[in-house]
């Protein structure tokens, strides 16, 4: 009996986060920011330009 309470707990868990990464964060910009943090992808450094008179 508790171990299926504890279990159904982990499942309703793990459906929440995932429903959330996917409505508010996107698959997309977690998985970049996932491959940031590790390392396998660098951030593009944008250098802007501004003249001064």
């Amino acid at each position: 009996m508790k171990r299926s309470i504890l279990i159904s707990a982990m499942l309703w868990l793990l459906l929440i986060s995932a429903s959330h990464l996917y409505l508010n964060v996107g698959w997309d910009n977690f998985r970049e920011s996932v491959h940031q943090i590790l390392g396998k992808k660098r951030d593009k450094m944008i250098v802007g330009f501004l003249p001064v008179t």
